[in-house]
């Protein structure tokens, strides 16, 4: 990752925009497993003109990306917004309401709750496969939330 922003230390240095800060992926969860795609980064160092820094900093936040969360309880780790479970029972009330309206419309309550069962299970079928993959296309922008102050050597 490159900064976008110069940072400055508790001392008063700066280190200007465009330094490159290392991570890694410390570990994915895949959404199939879980119903939410998960990826927990890990911020390493940070490389000014002076060497290799380490920095000690979690995601706080990615901006921009609506698709993805950060999860402020478990360090460093962005997750789907929207899980497998609730996008399965948003779709069975959707074709349960839609597979009743005929039989409601016509007053006939056994029609429209055969309908509603049929339409539940019909929507339950298209979407039990579903997941909710993550992907960070490159330039994507991640903000960082120091958690110690950045020391910078002296030479």
């Amino acid at each position: 990752m490159t900064t976008i922003e110069p940072l400055e230390t508790a001392s008063g240095k700066r280190v200007p925009e465009g330094a490159t800060v290392h991570a890694h992926i410390d570990k994915v969860e895949r959404a199939h497993q879980t119903g939410r795609a998960r990826m927990w980064i890990t911020i390493d160092e940070i490389e000014t003109k002076d060497g290799r820094v380490p920095l000690v900093a979690v995601v706080s936040d990615v901006p921009g990306v609506h698709s993805v969360k950060v999860n402020y309880n478990r360090e460093g780790m962005i997750e789907t917004r929207s899980s497998r479970g609730e996008d399965e029972a948003m779709a069975v009330a959707a074709g349960a309401f839609v597979g009743a309206m005929p039989g409601a419309a016509a007053h006939n309550e056994k029609d429209a709750a055969y309908g509603a069962a049929i339409g539940a299970a019909t929507a339950f079928m298209a979407t039990s496969g579903l997941g909710s993959e993550l992907t960070l296309d490159k330039n994507t922008k991640i903000e960082l939330a120091l958690e110690r102050p950045l020391t910078l050597r002296h030479r």
